[in-house]
């Protein structure tokens, strides 16, 4: 047994031996695998055209690493000017507390300009608007109905015998209106208030005079102030003082 395995292992050594070796250049080659030969031709370089780059550069789909100052609208630029304005006056305050308090002032003007601009439209006068509905002025003839037929002297006489000065002042008042009605200074109409009356009469010299008639009158009146005989003297001589000039004036 020992005989026939010596023998064994000197039959594989022996064809091990004759093994042809592998030629050398295709060892190179196999070595060679996966490598690129040099390019030794001319480079020719090909300029971009100075328009074509600049195109690209306007070209926002290109600005990866620019990044452009944010546009300014004129309400931007106002509300920049208005808060450095305001850290100037109000230093030390943070600027989110001190834009708070202006927007809040901003939106009170512009309600007020709206509430103008209803009131002009419709009329109204602005003192219903602060008093109370008890103390509100009414449309001037309120009771008396159409002022062109009545006789105030008579009806102020009676009141003054009965001592109800405050009547015989809104009664005089209505005594001035006539006459201005009379003269075509001012169109009466049951509806309209005092306010209408001084707009008609803008252009014309009695105006500062009516406009006092008339602060005495609703002090009078509205503010149901009662008037003592000497009080009433003086406010009779201001309306018959304005009837005089009333019937001089040559507008």
């Amino acid at each position: 047994m020992k005989m026939a395995g010596r023998c064994l292992s000197v039959l594989c050594l022996s064809l091990f031996l004759t093994v042809p070796a592998a030629p050398a250049e295709r060892i190179i080659a196999v070595r060679n695998v996966g490598r690129v030969p040099a390019d030794g031709s001319a480079v020719r370089a090909r300029p971009v055209p100075v328009k074509k780059l600049d195109e690209f550069r306007r070209n926002s789909d290109f600005s990866y690493d620019r990044q452009n100052a944010p546009y300014l609208s004129f309400w931007d630029w106002i509300k920049a000017w208005l808060l450095e304005k305001l850290r100037v006056l109000f230093k030390g305050v943070d600027d989110a507390v001190v834009w708070k308090a202006l927007k809040y002032v901003v939106y009170g003007v512009i309600m007020a300009a709206l509430l103008l601009v209803v009131v002009k439209l419709f009329g109204a006068d602005f003192r219903g608007i602060f008093f109370s509905s008890k103390k509100r002025p009414r449309a001037i003839a309120d009771t008396i109905g159409d002022i062109s037929g009545v006789d105030f002297d008579e009806l102020i006489a009676g009141h003054l015998k009965l001592r109800e000065y405050r009547i015989a002042v809104r009664l005089m008042y209505h005594k001035a209106l006539q006459e201005l009605s009379a003269r075509s200074l001012i169109k009466w109409k049951i509806d309209k208030t005092n306010t209408d009356y001084l707009s008609e009469l803008a252009g014309s010299t009695l105006r500062g005079n009516f406009a006092e008639l008339t602060r005495i009158f609703e002090h009078i009146w509205y503010g149901n102030f009662d008037l003592a005989e000497d009080s009433y003297a003086a406010v009779r001589d201001s309306f018959y003082g304005f009837y005089a000039l009333v019937a001089d004036d040559k507008s």
